[in-house]
Order: C-alpha cells, then sequence, then structure tokens
C-alpha cells in the first residue's frame, strides 16, 4: 500500500470511477464533494468523496459493488450505515488494490427524491455529469473484498484501522489537535474491547456510560485498568504517533489474537494497513 499519495494518483482514480459509474443502473447524477472537490482544500492526501443521485436506489444499490470493481479491485468495504433495503440512501468507505489508503473512496447513493440533505449539508460540491438513467437490472458477483458486516467486530476493526489512517493524513497536514481527537478516541475504542463479550456477530455500542466503565473497574483487576493507559503518551507529536500505533495495533490484538498468523484475506489486510500505518507515523 503506498505511502506517498499522488495528485495524479488520485485524478486518476477519480477519472476511471466516474467512467465506470455512467453503467450504475439508476444513476443520473455524479457528484464529487469534500476536500477534492475545493481546490483551497485539495492536496496529495485528499480522498474521494462521491455521491450517486439515483432514479431507482433499489437497482443501483444492487449493482454498485460490480460497477465499481470496474474501476480497479476492491480491498475493502466499510459500511458507513447498516444494512436496510428499504433505506433512500445508503453509504460506503471503499479501498481500491493498488492505491494509496489516503485515496479512500467515500461513496454514497442517495434517491432522487431525498436530496435535500446532500444538497443542503454540503458546501462545496461539483456535479461531474448527468445523464438519463438506465434500468437494466445487474446481478451483482460476490467479491473477495473484506466486506464486514455492520455491527460485528471485523466492523469496529476495520473502522478502527481506517480511523488511524485518518489520523495519519491529519499528523502529514500538521492539524495536531485534530489528531489529538482521534487518539482519544482510540484508548475509548481499546475499553470497549474489555466490555466485549467475545459474540463474534455483536460488538457492543460506541457510546460507553461512566456506568460502562465503573462496571469495567470492578471486573477488571488493578494491573489491567492501568495497563490500558500505559500506552497513552500526549507530550509530542512524535509520541502520540507512537501511541496511535501502539493502541491501534492491541485493538487488533484484542479483535483477533491470531491476525499475525492466519492466512485469510481479512487477517493479511489488517498486517498490511498496521503496516501502512507504523511505516507512515514512526519515521526516525
Amino acid at each position: 500500500m503506498e505511502n506517498n499519495p499522488s495528485p495524479s494518483a488520485l485524478d486518476d482514480l477519480l477519472a476511471r470511477i466516474s467512467a465506470v459509474l455512467r453503467g450504475l443502473p439508476g444513476a443520473q447524477e455524479l457528484y464529487l464533494f469534500g476536500s477534492a472537490a475545493d481546490p483551497a482544500l485539495k492536496d496529495p492526501c485528499s480522498d474521494l468523496d462521491l455521491q450517486v443521485i439515483s432514479a431507482q436506489i433499489d437497482l443501483s444499490r444492487a449493482a454498485w459493488f460490480h460497477t465499481l470493481s470496474q474501476a480497479g479491485k476492491i480491498a475493502l468495504v466499510y459500511p458507513l450505515h447498516p444494512e436496510d433495503l428499504a433505506a433512500q440512501e445508503t453509504a460506503f468507505t471503499i479501498g481500491f488494490e493498488g492505491e494509496s489508503l489516503y485515496h479512500k473512496v467515500d461513496f454514497g447513493m442517495t434517491a432522487q427524491n431525498f436530496t435535500e440533505g446532500f444538497f443542503n449539508q454540503t458546501e462545496h460540491k461539483i456535479l461531474l455529469w448527468q445523464q438519463a438513467p438506465s434500468s437494466e437490472p445487474v446481478i451483482d458477483l460476490p467479491g473477495s473484498a473484506w466486506f464486514p458486516e455492520w455491527g460485528t467486530p471485523g466492523h469496529f476493526l476495520l473502522g478502527e484501522l481506517l480511523s488511524s489512517v485518518r489520523y495519519g493524513k491529519a499528523r502529514r497536514r500538521r492539524q495536531h489537535l485534530v489528531c489529538w481527537r482521534f487518539l482519544s478516541a482510540k484508548l475509548n475504542a481499546l475499553v470497549r474491547c474489555y466490555q466485549w463479550d467475545r459474540n463474534p456477530f455483536r460488538f457492543p455500542g460506541a457510546a460507553l456510560s461512566t456506568w460502562d466503565f465503573a462496571a469495567l473497574d470492578r471486573r477488571l483487576s488493578e494491573g489491567e485498568r492501568l495497563g490500558l493507559m500505559s500506552g497513552l503518551k500526549t507530550a509530542s507529536p512524535a509520541e502520540m504517533d507512537r501511541s496511535l500505533v501502539e493502541i491501534t495495533r492491541r485493538i487488533a490484538a484484542q479483535i483477533d489474537p491470531g491476525y499475525n498468523s492466519k492466512d485469510t484475506r481479512e487477517a493479511t489486510l489488517v498486517r498490511e494497513i498496521l503496516s501502512f500505518i507504523e511505516s507512515d507515523l514512526l519515521v526516525d
């Protein structure tokens, strides 16, 4: 996974995705928004925020993976919302093989009668194309991407890995307070691992109450509780970076202690993302 993203690589990825999405059933408009759509904010670490407006959201939802796979092999998909076939919008974070993790794609689809929120809340956006939508259904083929189901331990772990990538992007941009936000949230994520009951299909919700922390205070030994905080050092950006890498690795080990030895697609990607984060942040 490339650690030195370039603007030309991002532009090439955008061109490929924009072209293949013309074939997405139901797609009638494609918008680019976020930092890549704002000349004042775009930089080599910008990702792609893309929104399809669909005349037939059910057809678009059924075919998006197959369609986007024509722009490149998809390595990972992180659902941003629970799966709801009746919903009028859906969104995923997508990583393509051979592309920098900084060039992930936040891809959303919205029904044409449900666009008010997108248009009102998105300040910088560019209409990339507009067309008469196709209504020809496409049978989506299953891929080999890591695509964890919403609310599972795998979904939690992939989300934490991606948030560490976002930390690296903030550090490159010298956004030290944004880095602090990600690091403090990472410690809370580690605490959630200790609240988990090892159910492979469900992971605790994000909001930990004072009562949750009090219960862990009672259940864990003093050594375990102090150990949770042992990796958190914030006196300098370099110490914060080391803390971020250490806590992310501890989260991965808590969710799947065997990720270093397993030969599954998921374990391989966990190792690759951790290596990407470490090589980007731990520079001597």
